[in-house]
């Protein structure tokens, strides 16, 4: 009986330290797909940026109440935006709080707050945005984002609006 207990104590802490691991690798591949859309956004490469959101009519995108559906939809918006501005005018993108939470082997979601300064002429606009990434064979892409910003007007932008 003792030893049964042994090994159910030493089969938990294994699966314990396995499961921990495999959600820190969760975390660094998903924490890549991230920096990815961040250096791209920055770089002014939305074509890029968009590259980590899955190429689908199912991916979702709530920015300030709008909502955008499909991938061709949400690039449009974004589109939309960049077309409002000059080149240099796009100012830099700083995530300031960042939590990854693996759902399973294939979820998982993230929640981060960011701020921007000199974005379309403003000092500072600010926000946080919640996602949901899903492993698509051998890549992470977002499926679903929901963003609030402080310059609401923005959700309007785009030809599809």
């Amino acid at each position: 009986m003792k030893r049964l207990v042994v090994v159910i104590a030493l089969f938990l802490t294994l699966t314990a330290v396995h499961s921990e691991s495999h959600d820190d690798i969760i975390r660094s591949d998903v924490g890549a797909v991230i920096e990815k859309l961040l250096e791209r956004w920055n770089d002014g490469d939305l074509l890029g940026a968009m590259g980590m959101y899955m190429n689908s009519p199912d991916v979702r995108l709530v920015r300030d109440g709008e909502v955008y559906e499909g991938w061709r939809n949400i690039y449009d918006h974004y589109q939309g935006i960049f077309a409002l501005q000059d080149a240099d005018a796009h100012g830099v993108t700083n995530m300031t709080e960042i939590v990854i939470e693996p759902m399973n082997a294939n979820t998982a979601t993230v929640f981060y707050r960011w701020e921007t300064n000199g974005f379309m002429g403003h000092n500072e606009m600010h926000g946080a945005t919640f996602l949901v990434v899903k492993r698509s064979g051998p890549y992470w892409r977002i499926t679903h984002a929901s963003m609030s910003t402080s310059l609401p007007n923005l959700g309007k932008a785009g030809p599809n609006n």
